[in-house]
């Protein structure tokens, strides 16, 4: 067997006790003990057997033993050992000496952290630990390694071996088969572990067992100490623990009163403990809290024992031997054993702390002795400070053991046959009558008794250490406690008192002298030493002397004492042998009604025993058919609830070994069938809450859209009243009349399927299992249904596709809100993005390959009222309308293509006529609808507009264009709706109407009344850009009055402008055509006529009468502006078309005839033109302006003409007032044509001819300086 490193334990010197001084003499009470226990012997051998026998037990052993189990390391078992004998001593019981465990077999676990084995676990563990022992034949008891006789000699304590015990207990004596024969009689490991699951207290307190269940985390062990019985101890589990739900409560519990006399332990022959390992922690200790007994003398001096126990004398001798015969000098030891924890985590501040004490003492003779007690191979020194210390042989000399060691083997072998053990309890006399012989067996695997030698050689060093007066101890690497010890052991000061002291320690202690004589002589010191010597037996022969004169008179009394006991002991044996005889007399009838009576017990107990059994079994069997019962109803909860119950409360109390095995192996069966059960049924309900989840998610987005209705009804009334402006409107009340809608409404699905499964596979403890199903198959669905038909269109499939989704996630809501932890919001979050990008994508897909609007917009709102829907249920559907918004220039362009086509078309089909209302509801319809009136007065029918088809109806398409618009962008994302519809409005206004408009316009296929009704209708379009606005803002639900303002207009408004202008162009340029026409008559003049014309050309009437249409037609249709416009125009073209037949070049000559009638014609036009300035009422508008100023030129050009001067034309300020249209060259051009006619055969004799002369002259000059000038 090999025992692992422990810590250290030293034997202690006791020294006698200082009594208060009396009278009496110490010798006179060791006289009167002596005498005491010599009449004891003498009573007890005339005391009879059989008065002993009468307490012997039928059925339980006679003697009262304690049993505990120890754990970890050396250190721990032996600190355990000390404990065991106090507990022992104190309850009075003998204690069971357990074997030297394997370093760490057996773990307790943390008691400052209260997560500790059981005290029936760690006895389990402890008792297979120990058969393992037994059966490999490595056992060694504590009591081979320690020596435990002064306790037992002394009374202070009675032990027995635990093979003895075992051999009592369960009655297997194990003397009688060898550890190899084990394996081959498995009825012995058998019988041992029954005996052992009775003895650990896993079937709980038997008639002579009661198993100590208090342990560290609720109990510490005291003995005597006040009140202090059931108090709380001072160290609890704190607020770290109790977040941990560790809510234990130590209790302080005296163990006398707990587990002595008067207790339901009382009667137990074993009482069975735990762990007894206790340590100081928090000014409180683990688990015995013993240290003094002030009230009780024996327990008080077993205190004082136990302190230092000493090992075997074995390991002793060999220890000492080893000190003297080999390293025959002072040394110092140092432990270094991987296997001590501290060493390990803390092997570089050793060494550190080791080479600091080595340098201290480098100025004492070399070399310095080093005892290096370590597990280390010496290949493996090289690395650290042992290296470095083997490799100076001159300043340091290292010593070390080994197993292979002789004295290790040699000390191994006398322990094993000096058999300490089995010297306090034998089994021998535990089974009377057995005549069998103990087995000889081969010999057994000796001990591995290393470490204890080494534990002696400390104790050698410290005497070393005390005789070379070195002041601190330098052992490196043992506990605090040792060092403590070790301090009040060894008082060493300076001087002859010190070395006094030391030397009187030694001699009472009966140690060896020799090493420190060598030492004396080595160091030259023989005379000093004498002379200590001298003194201490001066010392002690004073010390003798003076007791001898105190107390010679109490020792002479106390003979005389001791006298008259023996003649009162003789009085007492007389006594005591009559008084025995009678008993027997009486004591043989009442023996044999006992075992009579015993038997009737032990009957009436095996019967009640088995109606208890019987009582189980029925339970269990009535517990199986409730079980059944509910299996054949499908009633899961139920009969997991019945098995849980046979399982946990039942099943352990089952006597039937048959039946319980039965039911052990059905159990997982069972279970494992109801899981699968279970499952098919929550396959079943996967199936159909995905057929169901359409109909759900069309309820919800039909809600959703009743909803959405109503409460734009409710808005367009309130915007209704708000425009109307009603008197009044302060007084109504607005209520929101709301649906209410029960979730059942619309979650028409049974969900408890699902609850059941889930609480069903919760009761199995697998519900984590549950959950990951749960989700797993719940994703495939989602990915499933996020497939779209490739054998329908998407037009055609959008509602159920989007529906199937809606009621997915309202579903997989009402399980997150109502299942208990079946699904975490993470993960619906997590399926809701993984549906949210699928979706992104597919609705881009399906967007871009549309070429409907009508189709892009079903799909939009129905995608609206999906996120409407499940905005509801908490689902974030920002991303998902954000696709819509990627969309709807996608959307317009297809809606402005639609509406371009309609607006073509109607354009196409106009007659461009001025539309005739004969109705109030035509004018409604076409006129009111759209604000297209001038005046609020209803006119007479029939009325008359001034537009024509073009207008009304393209102002219906308009309108459609802005509702569709409205009805994409509604109910997204957009937090200014009205400025996007507007931004789209206008942009349709300008990119389609307005150039609509103008292709016809430059069409060229337009007549003048064509080209004035455009122009008219244009004028109206631009009213009707305000209507545009105002009917946006309505539907998109703002104040109609927060677009009125001038700076929020179309820009369409300013483009159609543009585009009349175009028209008034076009107008102008095909009237100017027209006039050319007419003017063109001006060729059919007679240019030269010899006589004065006397009225207007031809042409003229023909010009009037097409100004006179003209102009009507447009007071009629066209603004004022537009009017004045178009007579102007006119009249200008006509102007410079006079001005142009003058100077054209098929009229090379013209007199003053033609003037004259160019000049008539002028006045019937200004005559025109003054009266329809006039009655058009240009006149008040243009109050400094007339149609006639734009016949300037040609009234100038006349009025030049017809000059009687025409050189003043030369005259700047005369050309300024009454020639500042004319142009110097068309002027001169003109006069070049200018002849005048022959005078007749009397004409020079006339005033005429005189003053046409002069005119002559002066037109002549005109001509000249007109040549100049040029």
């Amino acid at each position: 067997m090999n025992l692992q490193t422990v810590k250290p334990t030293f034997l202690r010197s006791h020294h006698p006790r200082k009594h208060p001084s009396s009278k009496r003499s110490p010798l006179l009470y060791l006289t009167l003990l002596f005498s005491l226990l010599l009449f004891l012997l003498y009573f007890f051998s005339l005391t009879p057997t059989s008065l002993i026998l009468l307490s012997n037990s039928p059925k339980c052993p006679s003697h009262r033993f304690l049993w505990y189990a120890p754990h970890r390391g050396f250190s721990n078992q032996l600190m355990e050992l000390k404990n065991g004998i106090l507990m022992a001593g104190i309850l009075n019981r003998t204690l069971v000496v357990p074997p030297v465990l394997d370093h760490h077999a057996v773990a307790l676990g943390s008691c400052p952290k209260f997560r500790v084995s059981g005290p029936h676990e760690i006895r389990g563990q402890v008792w297979e630990h120990v058969v393992e022992l037994i059966r490999s034949g490595r056992y060694v008891s504590m009591a081979d390694i320690v020596d435990l006789s002064s306790l037992v000699s002394s009374s202070l304590v009675q032990v027995i071996d635990f093979r003895d015990f075992v051999s009592l207990w369960c009655d297997v004596n194990l003397d009688f088969a060898c550890p190899n024969e084990f394996d081959a009689q498995p009825h012995l490991l058998d019988k041992l572990k029954e005996c052992g699951s009775v003895l650990t207290g896993v079937k709980g307190n038997v008639k002579c067992l009661h198993a100590v269940n208090e342990d560290c985390r609720t109990t510490v062990w005291t003995y005597q100490n006040g009140n202090e019985d059931g108090a709380l101890d001072s160290f609890q589990p704190d607020e770290k623990l109790k977040k941990k739900k560790i809510s234990y409560v130590r209790k302080r519990r005296d163990v006398y009163k707990t587990l002595g006399p008067g207790s339901e332990s009382e009667s137990a022959s074993v009482l069975a403990f735990g762990s007894l390992f206790t340590a100081p922690y928090k000014g409180s200790e683990l688990l015995i809290d013993i240290r003094e007994s002030p009230r009780d003398q024996r327990i008080g001096t077993l205190l004082e024992k136990i302190e230092f126990l000493p090992f075997a004398p074995e390991i002793m001798s060999a220890g000492k031997k080893f000190a003297l015969e080999t390293i025959k000098a002072p040394f110092l030891c140092a432990q270094l054993r991987l296997l001590d924890g501290q060493f390990k985590n803390h092997w570089k501040t050793t060494f550190q702390g080791l080479k600091q004490k080595l340098d201290a003492l480098t100025q004492s003779p070399l070399p310095i002795h080093i005892y290096v007690m370590t597990d280390l191979p010496e290949t493996n020194w090289s690395g650290n400070y042992l290296g470095d210390l083997s490799r100076d042989p001159i300043q340091f000399k290292l010593f070390f053991l080994k197993e292979s060691d002789e004295v290790v083997i040699q000390t191994a072998k006398r322990i094993v046959d000096a058999d300490h053990s089995l010297k306090f309890g034998s089994s021998a006399n535990i089974h009377d009558g057995t005549d069998q012989i103990k087995k000889d067996c081969p010999s057994e695997v000796i001990p591995d008794v290393l470490l204890y030698i080494e534990q002696t050689l400390i104790h050698q060093w410290i005497h070393a250490l005390v005789f070379i007066q070195i002041l601190q101890p330098i052992q490196l690497g043992f506990s605090r406690e040792m060092d403590s010890k070790s301090k009040r052991r060894i008082s060493v000061e300076n001087g002859d008192a010190g070395e006094d002291l030391v030397l009187t320690t030694l001699i009472g202690n009966g140690d060896d002298l020799g090493p420190i004589v060598r030492h004396a002589f080595e160091m030259g010191r023989p005379e000093s030493l004498l002379q200590q010597l001298k003194h201490v037996v001066r010392k002690k022969e004073a010390e003798i002397e003076d007791l001898c004169k105190t107390h010679y008179e109490e020792f002479i009394l106390a003979v005389d004492e001791l006298r008259g006991v023996l003649v009162d002991a003789e009085e007492l044996k007389g006594e005591l042998s009559s008084d025995n005889f009678k008993l027997q007399e009486v004591g043989s009838t009442l023996l044999v009604k006992l075992e009579e009576l015993l038997e009737s017990y032990s009957i009436k107990k095996n019967l009640a025993a088995a109606i208890k059994m019987s009582k189980n079994c029925v339970q269990v069997l009535e517990l199986c058919v409730k079980f059944n019962k509910h299996m054949s109803e499908g009633q899961f909860h139920p009969a997991l609830k019945t098995l849980d119950m046979i399982e946990k409360s039942y099943l352990k109390n089952v006597p039937v070994r048959t039946l319980r095995m039965v039911i052990e192996k059905r159990i997982p069966l069972i279970k494992l069938h109801i899981e699968k059960k279970v499952t098919s049924q929550f396959n079943e309900w996967l199936v159909q809450i995905r057929s169901s989840a359409k109909d759900i998610g069309q309820t919800a987005i039909g809600h959703a859209a009743s909803a959405r209705q109503r409460d734009e009804e409710m808005l367009d009334r309130q915007r209704k009243a708000e425009e109307q402006n009603l008197p009044g409107l302060g007084d109504f009340a607005y209520t929101l009349d709301v649906e209410e809608i029960e979730e059942e409404s619309v979650l028409k699905v049974d969900l408890t399927p699902l609850y059941r499964a889930y609480h069903i596979q919760s009761c199995l403890g697998i519900q984590e299992q549950f959950w990951e199903y749960y989700y797993r198959n719940r994703l495939l669905q989602l990915n499933s249904d996020l497939q779209i038909s490739s054998t329908q269109p998407f037009v055609e499939s959008y509602q159920s596709f989007l529906a199937q989704i809606a009621g997915y996630f309202i579903v997989e809501d009402r399980v997150l809100r109502t299942a208990g932890g079946l699904l975490l919001a993470e993960q619906v979050e997590t399926m809701w993005d993984t549906a949210v990008a699928k979706l992104k994508s597919l609705l881009e897909v399906q967007f871009s390959q549309m070429n409907s609007a009508t189709h892009l917009l079903l799909v939009k709102d129905y995608v609206t009222l999906l996120g409407c829907t499940l905005r509801q249920y908490g689902y974030e559907v920002g991303p998902l309308l954000e696709t819509l918004n990627k969309s709807r220039d996608k959307y317009h362009e297809l809606l402005s293509e639609e509406c371009r086509q309609q607006i073509a078309n109607v354009i196409a089909n106009d007659t461009y006529e001025q539309m005739v209302f004969k109705k109030e509801s035509d004018y409604e319809n076409n006129v009111l609808s759209f604000n297209l009136q001038t005046t609020d007065i209803t006119p007479a029918f029939p009325f008359i507009a001034p537009f024509s088809s073009t207008v009304p109806d393209a102002c219906r398409i308009v309108r459609s264009f802005i509702k569709g618009s409205v009805d994409y962008l509604s109910y997204g994302t957009h937090s200014t709706l009205y400025d996007v519809v507007k931004k789209y409005v206008d942009r349709f206004l300008i990119d389609v109407l307005n150039e609509l408009i103008l292709n016809t316009i430059q069409g060229g296929s337009i007549g003048v009344s064509q080209a004035m009704q455009i122009a008219a209708n244009i004028s109206v379009l631009e009213r009707a850009c305000d209507f545009f606005l105002r009917h946006a803002a309505q539907l998109c639900g703002i104040p109609t009055r927060s677009v009125e303002r001038p700076q929020v207009g179309l820009t369409a408004k300013v483009v159609l402008k543009t585009a009349r202008d175009e028209a008034y162009h076009a107008l102008l340029n095909l009237m100017n055509a027209k006039l050319d026409e007419f003017m063109q008559l001006t060729q059919n003049i007679n240019w030269t006529s010899e006589e004065p014309t006397q009225g207007e050309n031809e042409y003229i009437n023909e010009v009037v009468i097409y100004l006179d249409t003209l102009l009507s037609t447009a007071q009629q249709i066209l603004p004022l502006d537009a009017l004045y416009k178009v007579g102007s125009g006119a009249l200008d073209h006509i102007s410079n078309s006079i001005v142009s037949a003058f100077l054209s070049d098929s009229i090379k000559r013209f007199n003053a005839n033609a003037v004259m009638g160019i000049n008539n014609d002028l006045k019937i036009l200004e005559s025109f033109a003054d009266d329809r300035f006039h009655s058009t009422g240009l006149s008040e508008i243009y109050k400094d302006g007339s149609f006639r100023g734009f016949l300037i030129e040609a009234r100038q050009l006349i009025n030049l003409l017809s000059s009687s001067q025409p050189e003043n034309f030369m005259n700047p300020v005369i050309r300024e007032k009454n020639y500042n249209t004319l142009d110097y060259k068309k002027v001169a051009s003109i006069c070049e044509k200018l002849k005048d006619s022959a005078d007749g055969i009397f004409g020079s004799l006339s005033n005429r001819n005189t003053r046409q002369s002069a005119r002559k002259k002066s037109m002549d000059m005109l001509k000249k300086r007109l040549k100049d000038f040029n």
